[in-house]
């Protein structure tokens, strides 16, 4: 992410950095491009000299403030329709999401912002639960202060920490995913002995 946006001019840059910031939490697809890892890049590419810190801060808070908004719009809209990318969660994390927004709806919009599988769930399923003002002033300064401050650690720590932390997000990543599918796997294998021990039904 840091290489590709190092190949781009200055401002091309801050418009792709907060055009990449809104799919993860308004088109629902964060497991596949993080937010941090963008942050994390364009305050890298702010270190470098490539734009200027005063410019990428507002940029990457425009796609963390548009993003939550797209999928708050996108759950108001299809509130009652359950979308086919939700089967490709890992088992329970729909319904603990759900809970907490039931329970503590604005802490948990706000905390959501802070972690990727939430950042990606929590709008969808805010537009379904609760109203817009009252999503809108949770998330707003979340968003804001989450996206700027991971900008300025991006600009801060520079290259070599930046590359670290990326990677340690990769790799967290990969084995929460292979966690996951391991445990859907046992699930399934577990169901199908149960199913071969029950005894058969005469007619």
């Amino acid at each position: 992410m840091t290489a590709f946006l190092a190949g781009l001019p200055g401002p091309l840059v801050l418009l792709v950095a907060a055009l990449l910031l809104i799919p993860e939490s308004g088109l629902a697809i964060g497991f596949f491009l993080p937010g941090t890892t963008v942050l994390f890049a364009l305050g890298f590419a702010a270190h470098a000299g490539l734009v200027p810190l005063w410019a990428a801060m507002p940029a990457a808070a425009v796609g963390a403030v548009l993003g939550p908004q797209v999928g708050y719009l996108r759950g108001r809209m299809r509130r009652h329709v359950r979308p086919r990318w939700l089967d490709r969660l890992p088992g329970g994390l729909f319904v603990r999401v759900e809970d907490c927004l039931l329970r503590r709806p604005l802490l948990s919009v706000a905390c959501g912002q802070w972690l990727a599988s939430a950042r990606m769930l929590t709008p969808w399923l805010a537009g379904r639960l609760i109203g817009w003002r009252r999503f809108t002033l949770a998330n707003l300064p979340s968003a804001l202060a989450w996206s700027t401050g991971l900008v300025g650690i991006g600009y801060l720590v520079g290259v070599q920490v930046t590359q670290q932390l990326n990677l340690v997000l990769t790799v967290a990543g990969v084995a929460v995913a292979a966690v996951a599918v391991g445990y859907w796997l046992l699930r399934r294998r577990m169901s199908y002995r149960c199913a071969m021990m029950a005894p058969e039904t005469s007619t």
